[in-house]
């Protein structure tokens, strides 16, 4: 009798632990699954503060920013491509400023579409501006030439706890010229969460970028280089494929450099929260 207890205690264990280890070893294939013919919304609230230095005198500035942005699935090939028309529907900026605080609706910039088609992992494929912006006075700095951003998902299955990287490269017309980012962002795939409804799988990131480029104002040359801390999560439904929340910080500091007569070199520090959810 010792002995069946003994060899019946045994095989609860041995199951115990194979389970413990089947669970452990949960893994997840990770893409996005956007529907042909389907819309989705994302609202985008974002907070920044930033310190300049400017002829010996530093200026601090504060904004708030709210917009929802539409997204068309046009197109899903066989080999899972996904091609969107994104647009803005709404937008508001409030900004705090020595001179003044200031609240605008930038109507210029709605409705604007942009074509995007991408892997479903996430990486953009092509491009192309349907609606184009005359960027001019505020609308230079404040005009949506970034597209939708999707996160780098991985190649293969991962389970909870396991790391990925990714390194992108972009470029971006602002004020007059180009802006070239590069961020390499490390991912983790946290575990398992309840988010908004959805059954998600949540997945920190952190990195760093390095920024470089040229840009003109009012007929100034400037000359931009700077370098950031990003790091935040964001919610994965793996059944519909989709991001429903996300939350991101970037920690910045930058300089803007003038030529010429008038040649000054101008210091940026810069903060900024940026929470995006699925509205539909």
């Amino acid at each position: 009798m010792k002995k069946q207890l003994s060899q019946l205690v045994s095989m609860v264990l041995i199951i115990l632990l194979i389970a413990s280890v089947a669970v452990a070893q949960e893994s997840f294939k990770l893409e996005y699954k956007f529907e042909k013919g389907k819309t989705f919304r994302y609202k985008d609230i974002s907070s920044g503060k930033m310190t300049q230095e400017m002829m010996g005198k530093e200026m601090k500035m504060s904004s708030e920013g709210e917009k929802v942005i539409k997204i068309i699935v046009d197109d899903v090939s066989k080999t899972g491509d996904i091609t969107i028309t994104t647009s803005t529907d709404s937008m508001k900026v409030f900004s705090s400023t020595p001179m003044g605080d200031t609240t605008i609706y930038p109507t210029e910039l709605l409705n604007k579409r942009t074509v995007v088609t991408f892997s479903n992992k996430g990486k953009i494929l092509l491009e192309q501006v349907i609606d184009s912006i005359k960027q001019t006075g505020r609308m230079a700095s404040m005009a949506p030439t970034e597209p939708v951003k999707f996160h780098i998902l991985p190649e293969d299955a991962k389970a909870i706890g396991t790391i990925w990287n990714s390194l992108t490269v972009d470029t971006v017309d602002r004020m007059g010229g180009k802006v070239l980012t590069t961020s390499d962002i490390e991912y983790t795939l946290v575990g398992k969460e309840k988010k908004l409804g959805y059954d998600c799988l949540k997945i920190s990131f952190k990195g760093k970028t390095e920024i470089e480029g040229k840009a003109s104002v009012q007929g100034m040359e400037l000359m931009i280089e700077g370098s950031g801390k990003i790091n935040g999560s964001f919610y994965f439904d793996p059944k519909l494929g989709l991001v429903v929340f996300e939350d991101t910080e970037v920690d910045s500091e930058m300089t803007m450099a003038t030529t010429g007569e008038q040649a000054m070199i101008i210091p940026i520090t810069q903060f900024v929260k940026n929470t995006r959810t699925l509205v539909k």
